[in-house]
């Protein structure tokens, strides 16, 4: 999708403002993976892809107005696939309902982020210290990627958590400048 789209940018810069050029192939392109990726099923990737695309289309230079059109359409299309068929996603729905309420499922799905819960809990205001942290011993699963944050909190505190926040948003900031 990148080199796809790196290389239609190219080739169309200077007729990125018409529909023909700006949107067509690069709905095509994205309707045949994202439809690949929804079969599969990964939903998470979908919506990464959708994300590279959008920024790669604004940053060569497609208008504005047709991320707003492309937006409504694809809003539209995705309430309308899911009155149709409600259950093409639902691992991404349960994903979902462990994550906001994982104590209905404490031995199950909602084991992992019930024990990142109780790690960033524990961490209070100021944190255990580093490396004194408990819940990267046996309790979080892969404690060193993704539940790194949990970790950091319980270390850290409320206060290395917020600082980690305003960490990467200032990258993002200094990013976007």
């Amino acid at each position: 999708v990148i080199l796809m789209f790196a290389h239609l940018l190219d080739v169309h810069h200077e007729r990125l403002d018409k529909f023909k050029y700006g949107i067509v192939p690069f709905a095509i392109i994205l309707a045949l993976i994202a439809g690949l990726m929804l079969l599969e099923p990964h939903l998470s990737g979908t919506i990464i892809i959708f994300g590279i695309a959008a920024i790669m289309m604004f940053v060569g230079g497609v208008r504005l107005i047709w991320f707003i059109g492309a937006g409504t359409a694809a809003v539209t299309l995705l309430i309308t696939v899911l009155a149709i068929k409600p259950d093409l996603v639902h691992y991404a729905s349960d994903r979902i309902e462990f994550w906001l309420h994982p104590e209905n499922d404490l031995l199950g799905n909602g084991y992992q982020s019930y024990m990142a819960k109780l790690a960033i809990g524990s961490g209070g205001l100021m944190g255990t210290g580093l490396g004194n942290g408990r819940q990267k011993h046996l309790h979080l699963p892969e404690p060193q990627n993704d539940f790194i944050f949990a970790v950091a909190c319980e270390e850290l505190g409320f206060i290395g958590g917020c600082f980690i926040i305003i960490l990467f948003i200032a990258l993002f900031v200094r990013g976007y400048q």
